[in-house]
């Protein structure tokens, strides 16, 4: 097995995230307005399910603005490379805890602290031939200048996210302390609401661990064309993540280690591919209740079923026209059928022909 499954939601990744995503505006509130936009009930289900992280985010924004300059200091993602100071820090913590990591800081010796100081930064991904602890080029940063060369040579990162770097080398402990402080007063605001998330979260680990018992991180490719390869891959759910599938290289192995996954990823991932589906068939659609006879098909079924003779008899054309006309419609998912004894009946899916005319509707919108 080349994974591990956390079972639960890890309360401060939730606070760290949650903070990562106020400062940088991406509001729940958003996505589900999205959502509420697409044309079909099942999109509207994933909307109603975001009404917690909603809750979670508006409360706890309404309770950090008297700290928005040292949130902004942590949480704000760089631009290039696409990180922030907090996830540096946080890095660090995510298989122990703070306590542990700031006690264990405290007895590494001078050569020790250099080692783990360069991890930290070098796992910004200022070079990836550098961060690689697998590539001899790692270890040739061997002193304090060699670091800060590597650092200033970076075209990309501004003088600011350099010198928050400095920062982290020189004022870890301080740093880390204070994130800490600061996740663990988001946690008292977001209490209320673990145990209003922690049904949904369990329904969807234990979904999640059949698909994995199946088919292991293959699932991912299977499903969603994501190729995974990693020698040991920490999974962790969240709802404050709750669309996003975020990849981690913490441990600078040259693979994906931590995987942030959001408890709704797969129902909005399969919403989009549906709609893209369904836009696809905009035109087929058109084409197909262009036609008379298979507008007509339509307009019978609306009201009741009928097996294929009876769609014949009352359209005066051959079973064989019939046939050619229902497999069109099918295909399109505009009708559904049922079996009864001998005979397969047939009814309209209004469901579908609903999401067709939404979509040509936003068309023109």
């Amino acid at each position: 097995m080349n994974y591990i499954l956390t079972e639960n939601t890890t309360p401060l990744l939730e606070a760290f995230l949650l903070l990562g995503n106020i400062i940088n505006d991406n509001n729940p509130k958003d996505q589900q307005e999205n959502l509420l936009k697409c044309p079909t009930p099942a999109a509207t289900q994933v909307a109603m399910k975001l009404d917690t992280p909603i809750k979670v985010y508006n409360s706890v924004k309404e309770h950090i603005s008297s700290n928005l300059d040292r949130l902004n200091f942590f949480f704000k993602t760089w631009e290039d490379p696409h990180t922030s100071l907090a996830s540096l820090l946080f890095a660090s913590t995510l298989d122990t805890s703070f306590n542990d990591q700031l006690a264990n800081f405290k007895t590494f010796s001078s050569e020790e602290r250099f080692e783990f100081l360069k991890g930290c930064v070098l796992s910004v991904g200022l070079d990836e031939n550098i961060i690689d602890k697998n590539n001899p080029e790692y270890d040739m940063v061997k002193t304090e200048k060699d670091l800060f060369n590597c650092i200033e040579k970076v075209k990309d990162l501004s003088y600011e996210h350099k010198y928050h770097l400095l920062l982290l080398y020189y004022h870890f402990e301080d740093l880390l302390q204070e994130l800490h402080t600061i996740l663990l007063d988001t946690l008292s605001i977001m209490e209320p609401f673990f145990r209003e998330m922690q049904v949904t979260v369990t329904d969807f680990v234990e979904d999640f661990k059949r698909n994995l018992t199946e088919d292991g991180l293959y699932f991912f490719e299977k499903e969603f064309g994501i190729t995974l390869k990693s020698d040991k891959l920490k999974i962790y759910p969240t709802f404050n993540g709750f669309n996003n599938l975020t990849l981690e290289n913490f441990l600078g192995t040259g693979s994906y280690d931590h995987m942030f996954l959001g408890i709704y990823l797969f129902e909005i991932i399969r919403l989009r591919n549906d709609i893209f589906m369904d836009e696809k068939n905009l035109a087929p659609f058109l084409k197909a209740i262009s036609d008379p006879s298979k507008l007509e098909i339509l307009k019978l079924l609306k009201y009741e079923k009928l097996y294929a003779s009876q769609l014949a008899e009352k359209l005066q054309i051959s079973n064989a026209t019939i046939s050619h006309h229902v497999s069109t419609l099918l295909n399109l998912n505009l009708l559904t059928f049922e079996k009864e004894q001998t005979k397969i009946y047939f009814s309209l899916n209004k469901e579908k022909v609903q999401i067709y005319l939404t979509l040509l509707q936003r068309v023109f919108e």
